[in-house]
């Protein structure tokens, strides 16, 4: 299903209503604004549903005043201007991923799981990469599968893919064939390693977690007689603090003497914390890639100085963070 946001719609109907009136111009009084009420009923229930998401097929549908080829004539427009078009970029000495997603503008995931990249940290000069201009992934099927089936995998609206593909023959995809999947939310690919609790060693099978933000450590974990539990990064006020990996927002807000948090849950076990950030850059709920900003550095709550206070949880337990990160 296809939806546009009421401001969409508004636009929308500002465009068709300018090409009905060159063709069919029709002369209507000017409103004087004395005429208008103040408490103005279809104004305030414009205003009421500003954010609400309306059935595209629907609204096109009820406008009787739109000829069959006006309406191929705006999905041809569609097709036109919502294609998204394939980057393709080789390695140079020095890139890294996190350098290439933020000259092309997508994100790091985006990269990664459109070159099944499993190790974010670990390409090389000469390496041909190929991803979507916007951020999602490059799909390829290994076997006949449907485009509803594709978009599920993804959280996507299947007619997201037909219009960034330009169009399709049908619903069926053949083995072999390559999509362009817009805003896919794609988890980070899992790794196993060691790391230290509260009551001893432990394994963590998780996402590679890259460096929320780079600084000076000045409290490590099980510091200040074992009651630190989390990794202490100094850095100036309002340096972005970005996410360690893919996840979705678990809390975005005040807490006590970590000041404002950020929580964000990257799979069923692990979760990561953000504490003591001068602004919050995202809500409950969004889907944040690795390396997208979501906070920047303060010193809210209980903190000396400005820094980033980082942790890392698995199923509730905070483990020391050093051993996770990639280097």
């Amino acid at each position: 299903m296809f939806k546009l946001s009421a401001k969409g719609v508004v636009v929308l109907t500002t465009a068709l209503v300018l090409t009905l009136m060159t063709v069919t111009p029709v002369a209507a009084a000017p409103v004087e604004p004395s005429e208008v009420p103040e408490n103005n009923d279809s104004h305030i229930a414009a205003v009421s549903v500003s954010e609400a998401e309306i059935d595209f097929d629907e609204y096109i549908s009820s406008l009787d005043c739109l000829t069959p080829q006006m309406l191929e004539e705006y999905r041809e427009y569609l097709l036109t201007t919502l294609k998204v078009e394939t980057v393709s970029y080789v390695v140079e000495p020095g890139d890294t991923l996190t350098a290439i997603a933020a000259r092309f503008d997508v994100s790091v995931n985006t990269i990664s799981a459109s070159n099944d990249i499993k190790n974010p940290d670990r390409i090389y000069p000469g390496q041909e990469l190929e991803f979507p201009a916007v951020d999602g992934v490059l799909y390829t099927a290994e076997e006949a599968v449907n485009l509803s089936e594709v978009a599920e995998k993804y959280d996507v609206s299947a007619r997201d893919i037909f219009y960034a593909m330009g169009g399709l023959e049908g619903d069926e995809v053949e083995a072999g064939t390559r999509l362009i999947v817009p805003g896919a939310k794609i988890p980070d690919p899992v790794v196993t390693r060691s790391t230290a609790s509260r009551s001893g060693m432990a394994s963590y099978s998780g996402p590679s977690l890259m460096w929320p933000v780079k600084g000076t450590i000045t409290s490590v974990f099980g510091s200040r007689g074992g009651t630190h539990l989390g990794l202490d990064i100094a850095q100036s006020p309002g340096t972005p603090i970005r996410a360690a990996a893919a996840g979705t927002v678990e809390y975005s807000g005040w807490s006590g003497s970590y000041g404002r948090l950020v929580l964000v849950r990257h799979n069923e076990h692990v979760v990561t914390a953000y504490a003591h950030a001068s602004q919050l850059k995202v809500a409950k709920g969004d889907w944040v890639d690795r390396g997208d900003v979501i906070a920047t550095v303060g010193a809210t709550g209980n903190a000396t100085g400005p820094h980033l206070h980082f942790e890392v949880r698995i199923d509730g337990v905070k483990y020391d963070p050093l051993p996770l990160l990639t280097r």
